[in-house]
């Protein structure tokens, strides 16, 4: 995808219906998602793993971002915007 775009995109926005709960936690593992420098994330779908799961996800995911990111607004199972804190080289 970084090659195809020629960089980093600006905003990274998603919608969490399922599989891309799993992607934002590999994408920041693997360090793509420091580069953001803004990212939305819409909370759906809590799919056959229940709510009760996905609260551990949203914290797990809201822990790793908050290392390089800031939330800026957000709303448990609404809506985040995390704002990257520094530039990143």
């Amino acid at each position: 995808a970084l090659q195809d775009a020629r960089g980093i995109p600006t905003l990274l926005h998603m919608n969490c219906e399922g599989c891309e709960w799993d992607f934002l936690v590999d994408a920041k593992k693997h360090g793509f998602l420091d580069h953001v420098p803004v990212i939305q994330i819409a909370w759906h779908n809590y799919g056959d793993v229940g709510l009760g799961a996905r609260v551990w996800q949203l914290c797990e995911i809201r822990e790793m971002l908050s290392k390089t990111h800031t939330m800026s607004s957000g709303l448990a199972f609404g809506w985040d915007r995390w704002e990257r804190k520094s530039k990143m080289r």
